[in-house]
């Protein structure tokens, strides 16, 4: 609420209305703000009304939009466990898109942003398991695998000035350990990037800016190899960038 986070909750289901704001100072004007901090795919919300004493125009909406895509970095995924500890709450409840690198940028560049992403996924596999990865679920508007989900329409989709793509991480992983992991393909990765940026193009056109960015917590021989396929990417596509990192983070 003007600009100062007053609230964070769940929403439940079966429960429909839920209190946002109380003891305002009457005869000034304020702004409330309604973000989701969890995934696409984590609970399915529908805003239906609002309620106030008194409601005004919104304002207008930002004119420069970004779509980031990618995996649970994007998602900010176990950021802020504190209201909803993990032997309380689900695996998702601890995200914080809000704080994330999207959202920060967002606010710097004055810019309306879009998350298209979801923990695990990979470009050619996931995690711990080899499909559905993103090029499979990105025309879908929750981003999730599933026949009955509406797919995305020119008319009704986030109209984009650049986008972002931050995936691999889950690629060179090695899994859960336990689980059969084939050795990573190099080929397969750049196959997955051409499909996801021909997807793009198709859906925003092919002058759209894209930035590929790299993993923070990859290894320098997989950083060199990732590296090497984005260099391949930048130099066959116009308006595309990329960027990495120094070092490796660890927890």
């Amino acid at each position: 609420i003007d600009g100062t986070e007053v609230l964070r909750f769940r929403t439940m289901p079966g429960v429909t209305h839920y209190a946002l704001a109380a003891n305002l100072v009457e005869g000034e004007l304020h702004t409330l703000e309604l973000i989701k901090d969890t995934e696409g795919i984590n609970g399915w919300s529908r805003i239906s009304a609002v309620y106030a004493d008194s409601l005004y125009a919104p304002p207008p909406r930002r004119s420069k939009h970004v779509e980031f895509i990618g995996d649970s970095i994007t998602s900010v995924y176990g950021a802020d466990v504190a209201a909803f500890p993990c032997a309380k709450s689900t695996w998702f409840d601890g995200h914080r898109a809000s704080d994330g690198y999207a959202a920060v940028l967002g606010r710097q560049l004055d810019a309306e942003v879009m998350l298209t992403s979801v923990s695990g996924m990979g470009i050619y596999r996931n995690w711990n398991t080899d499909a559905p990865v993103m090029t499979e679920r990105y025309s879908g508007v929750w981003v999730n695998w599933d026949a009955d989900q509406p797919l995305w329409t020119s008319d009704g989709r986030f109209d984009t000035d650049a986008v972002v793509i931050a995936l691999g991480t889950n690629d060179f992983s090695a899994g859960d350990g336990t689980t059969p992991r084939a050795a990573f393909r190099p080929d397969r990765m750049l196959a997955g990037y051409e499909n996801l940026i021909d997807q793009l193009y198709a859906s925003y056109g092919a002058e759209t800016p894209i930035l590929l960015v790299g993993s923070p917590i990859i290894s320098d021989e997989q950083r060199t190899v990732h590296e090497e396929l984005f260099g391949q990417l930048t130099a066959t596509h116009d308006n595309m960038m990329w960027t990495g990192f120094e070092g490796r983070f660890t927890a």
